[in-house]
């Protein structure tokens, strides 16, 4: 089990078998090969589901010769406007990895750039950007309650946790934002059901 799943299982406030992983750019690129059990030494098992933002598909050519066939569905989240990593090398990665059995999608903001959820002003004036940062926050919710069957274990609400103070900031802005994106669809994150 990887250590990071272990630790996570280890709370009490954490459902051992409903663990996600999640990552941007270089982390995105590191959950498809945690996901995977092509990449010598590195484990498998353990996560839920997977949701890879703007990730750099190439893996120095990992999946080159055998197909991505990820041990839990993934979701990637790309720009097309992207100059630092390929959507088309994704689109590659997702098509073969698809046509050998893999439980991968791709989504594809179209003029999004690298980074297209950045909270930075800068990257948000942009539309393209603004418009990718809602769906692709809207589509995490959506993804990982369906995945991790966040609301059948969780009777107080959706919640983000983090000790580092910005990631913790960030996370409680994902996790209103995707409450938000979940009310405006007419669903309710967890009902008490």
């Amino acid at each position: 089990m990887p250590p990071a799943r272990s630790q996570a299982s280890a709370r009490a406030d954490v459902i051992p078998d409903r663990i996600g992983l999640q990552g941007w750019s270089n982390g995105g690129s590191t959950v498809l090969a945690t996901m995977s059990p092509v990449v010598a030494g590195v484990p498998a098992d353990g996560f839920r589901a997977a949701l890879a933002f703007y990730p750099g598909c190439g893996l120095h050519g990992a999946f080159d010769e055998k197909p991505l066939r990820p041990t839990a569905p993934i979701l990637l989240l790309h720009g097309t406007a992207d100059e630092e990593v390929s959507y088309k090398r994704c689109q590659q990665l997702v098509e073969r990895s698809r046509a050998a059995g893999g439980r991968i999608d791709i989504k594809l903001y179209a003029g999004a750039t690298h980074g297209f959820d950045s909270p930075a002003r800068s990257v948000q004036k942009r539309d393209a950007n603004a418009v990718a940062t809602d769906d692709a926050v809207a589509q995490a919710g959506l993804s990982a309650a369906k995945a991790i069957d966040l609301c059948r274990h969780r009777r107080d609400g959706f919640r983000v946790r983090s000790t580092h103070p910005t990631k913790a900031h960030c996370a409680s802005v994902l996790g209103a934002k995707i409450s938000s994106s979940f009310i405006r669809r007419g669903v309710r994150p967890c009902s008490s059901e």
